[in-house]
């Protein structure tokens, strides 16, 4: 059910301040004019639906998207080399599974990782461990959609950690 015109006046203005927007960039956002916006906040005009949901979606949108982390996207089955691997193993691995990196375990700790273009090149008996390069960036599963997103610009995955150990991987595909 719907809830009365004023408190949804009410919820429109309080989404708007908690994400610290101006009734103007909340204006930009929702494809309407500010003057719509301030007047709706007065109560001093009943704007047509269409335009108060484009403008509650919009909230809504951009609230449910900055509350989402990375615990909530990564993907809980990790693929990994051993040190010990070889070159030629690697690299069936990658393969099979449409990778371009994998990375690399030793016991429970992550301590590096092996990408297609480091392996490309090398003797098939070659080890991982003399391949790797240093491990990928390792964040908390509490971390923002947003800020991975920036991260995954200069990484290709990164390692989610959750209270006492690694819980998933994300990687630029998570993201869509």
């Amino acid at each position: 059910m719907l809830p009365d015109f004023e408190t949804l006046v009410k919820e429109i203005r309080s989404k708007r301040k908690g994400l610290s927007w101006s009734q103007k960039g909340l204006a930009n956002r929702a494809g309407v004019s500010q003057s719509l916006v301030a007047k709706l906040e007065q109560k001093m005009n009943v704007p047509n639906y269409k335009s108060v949901r484009k403008i509650y979606e919009t909230l809504e949108k951009t609230m449910s998207a900055e509350s989402e982390t990375v615990g909530d996207l990564a993907n809980p089955d990790i693929v990994s080399a051993k040190p010990e691997d070889t070159r030629g193993e690697v690299a069936e691995v990658m393969k099979e599974n449409d990778f371009s990196q994998l990375p690399v375990k030793k016991g429970e700790d992550f301590i590096g990782v092996v990408l297609s273009r480091d392996i490309g090149l090398a003797r098939n008996d070659a080890l991982v461990e003399e391949l790797m390069r240093p491990t990928n960036s390792i964040i908390p599963e509490s971390t923002p959609r947003e800020a991975v997103a920036e991260l995954l610009k200069s990484q290709n995955a990164v390692l989610v950690k959750g209270e006492r150990e690694i819980q998933g991987i994300i990687t630029p595909a998570d993201l869509l």
